[in-house]
Order: C-alpha cells, then structure tokens, then sequence
C-alpha cells in the first residue's frame, strides 16, 4: 500500500518542483534575455511571413525586399532592448543553473554584435537586391547567427559555449554557400566545413578533459580550479584541454591565429 501512495506522492511533488523551475525560467528571460526572445520572435515572424507571401504567388523579389526590411527593423528593435538594459544597474547574475550569465558588460559586448550584424545587414542591400536570384532565406539566417553569437557572449559552461558555436556555424555554411554555382563559394565552403569539423573534435575532447578532471563545465569552476590547482596533479591534463578548447575556438570563429 506504501508504493501505491509513494508513487503519485513523488510525481505530484516533482511536477510542483518542474512548474516552479520553468516559471523562474521564464522570468528570468523577460527579465534578462527579452533581447534574445524578441530576436528569436522576429526569426519565426520572418518565417511565417515568408511562408505566407510565397503561397499567394507574390513576385518573389518583394518578398525578399520586404523580408530584408522586417529583418532590419527587427534588429534595431532588439538594440533598442539592449540598450535600455545598458541604462539599468550593474549587477553580475548567473542564469538557468549556471549555463548563462548576464552584467553590464556583456550586454555591452551583445550591444556591440548587434551593431556589427545590423552594419553586415545593411551593407547587404546591394547584394540581396541585385542578385540573380531572389534571397529570401539571407536576412533570416544572418539573423539566426546573431541569435547564437549573442547566446554565445553569455555563456557560461562549456556545453552552452559548444551549442552556440555549433548553432553559429551551420548557419555560416549556409551563408557561405549562397553562391554554389561559383567556384570560390563552393571552395570557401568546403574548407570552412572541413576546418570547423576538425575545430569541433579539438572543443569536445577538451570538454570531456575537464569533466573527468573535475565534473564541471562552468567557466568560473574552471577558472577558480585553474587559479588553486595549477600545480597539483591532473593539472597538465586540464591546461592541455583548456587548449583543445581555445585552439578548436579560435577556428571556429576564424579568429586570430585560427583565421589561417
């Protein structure tokens, strides 16, 4: 009779415990990440308006236009977020168990990608108004790389930091490869595939390193492991991943020295 009423008991409660997780959740992303959430609502905006245009058999170059539009207005909205959180007070808050965090200076650093996506948005206009072909599907996923590049600033395990990367570089194939029919597109690709494959393999093996070491992703469990066990023992194994996993993210992002 016991496990007959142990058994809804423990369920009821962990239902109680999953609802009141979900609801800080959600507040903590209207109150910390509404920026993001707007983008990600303007993605799937861009989506469904796409969507609809193309099965009324409208002239696929306004769609693209309007599209590119949209996509702009959308990005200036979210800048527009950012920086009345700029306005806000500093504080330095770790998020979602610990796999994101926000203060004042990474919402600057996300003010900052947000300005560079919109500057590489609308320096696009030429290309996407005078290509061949209609490209519809380009201010959608420039903007759906922002969203993980700006997941990425925030991040704070390992494993956040390796699904926004991943995120971001399958939308760079994409973008890279909008003009397959020339060969320096397809080329491009190519290498940009082969390379970040490899990139991928070095990230994940310095990730699983540091969780056999010590059973943690968090960047500040890493850095406090770092700063009291440099010279105990397992440390060459934990700086020799902690290289894997700068050396597979500087080629990810084709930043200095993996831009090569």
């Amino acid at each position: 009779m016991f496990v007959w009423y142990a058994v809804p008991v423990c369920s009821y409660e962990s239902f109680l415990s999953a609802a009141a997780e979900s609801t800080n959740y959600a507040s903590q992303i209207v109150e910390y990440f509404l920026p993001e959430a707007a983008l990600f609502a303007t993605i799937c905006g861009l989506l469904a308006f796409a969507a609809f245009d193309l099965g009324e058999n409208r002239a696929v170059s306004k769609i693209a236009a309007e599209t590119f539009a949209a996509a702009c207005a959308g990005l200036f909205l979210v800048g527009v977020m950012y920086l009345a959180l700029l306005l806000e007070p500093a504080q330095v808050k770790t998020l979602f168990s610990g796999y994101l965090f926000t203060s004042r200076y990474v919402v600057a650093l996300k003010f900052v990608v947000l300005i560079a996506g919109l500057f590489v948005l609308h320096t696009s206009r030429s290309y996407v108004t005078s290509s061949h072909r209609p490209l519809i599907e380009f201010p959608i996923m420039l903007a759906l790389a922002l969203l993980f590049m700006l997941l990425l600033v925030g991040a704070n395990h390992v494993m956040t930091m390796f699904l926004a990367l991943a995120g971001f570089s399958l939308n760079m194939y994409i973008l890279i490869l909008f003009d397959a029919p020339q060969h320096v597109s397809r080329e491009a690709g190519v290498k940009y595939y082969y390379l970040s494959t490899l990139s991928t393999g070095f990230i994940l093996y310095g990730a699983f390193l540091l969780y056999m070491l010590h059973g943690s992703g968090r960047f500040d469990v890493i850095d406090f492991v770092l700063r009291t066990q440099a010279l105990e023992e397992g440390s060459v194994l934990l700086q020799f991943g902690m290289l894997l996993m700068f050396v597979g993210f500087f080629f990810k992002l084709s930043s200095f020295p993996g831009h090569l």
